[in-house]
């Protein structure tokens, strides 16, 4: 699968419901990433990419407008 692009303005959050490895990548603006039971946080700007296990409850949030990437495995 191919990546995907999604925008979320300042303070939307982002939970995915696929299956599988997920890689985000953020493209523009700023955001963190987190995963339930997990007390790191991943910032998402254009600067960075992580990836996460399946079914690892992630939730994405935008600390301002911005626009990032996903794409599962």
């Amino acid at each position: 699968m191919g990546m995907t692009n999604l925008t979320l303005a300042k303070g939307q959050m982002w939970t995915p419901s696929v299956s599988g490895k997920l890689t985000v990548r953020g493209v523009s603006g700023k955001g963190w990433a987190t995963i339930e039971g997990d007390s790191r946080d991943f910032v998402l700007d254009k600067a960075h990419k992580f990836s996460f296990p399946a079914q690892a409850g992630l939730v994405v949030q935008a600390v301002e407008d911005m626009e990032f990437c996903f794409e599962t495995e």
